[in-house]
């Protein structure tokens, strides 16, 4: 075996499927890596991973742990949880997103635990078609993100700010874009990400909300805050909604 290869052994367990990573997670094994844990958390729903002999050459590495988990749905269909990494008593390093999207364990038992629990922080997202019915998609999506993560309180309003959002992507950007939900102690965020740069007439429609149409009134109205955030290939136009109900 190359000093650099990464090894997985898959093994079934009671409710869920044991991965067990041995070795260095780099730019070649992350995508090996990706795909495996996506088709068991579509296959299976319930994924432990051991990563106690598992080495990140760089931390932003294991984003691909909360980034997969999203990208599949996410709680309550799809569960994900990693032990082992303080197994050898060493500080816990810096791991993105590990924690709060994707919670780590000391312990096999404790993270067979873990599995029942909502993490801190749950995320979804959504490719979204530049046309029409964009909207109602979105509508559709936060509904069911609501019901998923108990959130009935916010149904009503996420539903109107994410249609707000997905319908303005559609008639200012005309381009596909993504929509990401995410839970959290804040509460709920609903983000639009398109691939049209924002120009200095979009910025100053965004400083000036009276220029943004009743859309982005009406998202102002219903949100703790929104706001715009510029990318090099497009914008990404968010909102907050306050509320949330306690974790189950």
């Amino acid at each position: 075996m190359a000093p650099d290869d990464l090894t997985a052994q898959v093994s079934e367990a009671d409710g869920y499927v044991l991965v067990c990573l041995r070795g260095k997670l780099t730019v070649d094994t992350v995508p090996a890596t990706r795909i495996l844990l996506r088709k068991l958390l579509l296959d299976r729903g319930r994924v432990l991973v051991d990563v106690t002999d598992l080495h990140p050459v760089w931390p932003s590495a294991v984003t691909i742990f909360p980034a997969t988990l999203a990208s599949v749905g996410g709680w309550p269909w799809a569960r994900l949880v990693l032990f082992g990494i303080v197994a050898r008593g060493v500080p816990l390093p810096p791991w993105p997103g590990i924690g709060q999207n994707v919670p780590l364990a000391q312990t096999r038992a404790r993270a067979e635990v873990m599995l029942y629990s909502r993490p801190e922080r749950v995320s979804r997202r959504s490719l979204m078609p530049s046309t029409p019915n964009a909207g109602r998609l979105a509508r559709s999506l936060v509904t069911e993100v609501c019901e998923d993560w108990d959130q009935d309180d916010l149904v009503d309003r996420a539903a109107l700010v994410a249609t707000e959002l997905a319908s303005n992507a559609v008639e200012h950007a005309r381009t596909p874009s993504i929509m990401a939900l995410t839970l959290d102690r804040l509460g709920l965020h609903i983000s639009v990400r398109d691939r049209q740069p924002m120009g200095e007439d979009d910025a100053a429609k965004f400083r000036d909300r009276s220029r943004g149409g009743r859309g982005l009134l009406l998202v102002a109205a219903l949100s703790r805050s929104w706001g715009v955030t510029r990318h090099e290939d497009g914008k990404s136009v968010w909102a907050v909604l306050a509320g949330g109900q306690d974790q189950p």
